[in-house]
């Protein structure tokens, strides 16, 4: 584990998760679509998306739910934790080559005994404000050293 990792205790309300910018082009747009199946035209054809009242290419919803993801998961691997809980939903819509600022803070912490459960408010936003906002928690243990594979703790299930 490495020693720049600040112990639970300094994981605080307010303390920010690092910013991910983002700025997908119409190549991410298509291979994610392919990805996923998704065969909505407004992530892919300029024209359809205008016709159905957007200025630009779609910005996926679950392509911003992804990065909201990583984000969480990124930012509890850098303090010892796993998320143990995510959701988001999509509020605004982002469209291609759009700077996109994916964004959090914690906004509450609880520890109770060897867990410090850490909640955070997670965002992207453009150019025209919110666009997806989710919530996730987090489990980071008090004690690391006390855990996890290597550390000598056996767990037993009768």
């Amino acid at each position: 584990m490495s020693t720049d990792i600040p112990p639970p205790h300094v994981v605080g309300p307010a303390s920010p998760l690092p910013t991910v910018v983002h700025r997908p082009d119409e190549r991410q747009l298509l291979l994610f679509c392919a990805a996923t199946w998704n065969a909505h035209r407004i992530h892919y054809d300029r024209d359809r998306a205008r016709t159905e009242g957007h200025r630009d290419l779609v910005v996926q919803g679950t392509l911003q739910g992804a990065w909201l993801a990583d984000l969480v998961v990124g930012w509890a691997q850098s303090v010892g934790g796993i998320v143990s809980r995510f959701g988001f939903r999509n509020v605004g819509t982002a469209y291609v080559h759009d700077e996109l600022a994916v964004t959090g803070k914690v906004t509450d912490t609880t520890t109770n005994g060897e867990v410090t459960e850490v909640r955070c408010a997670v965002q992207v936003t453009g150019p025209d404000g919110v666009t997806a906002e989710g919530t996730a928690t987090v489990r980071i243990p008090t004690r690391p050293e006390s855990s996890g594979p290597g550390s000598g703790t056996e767990v037993r299930r009768t």
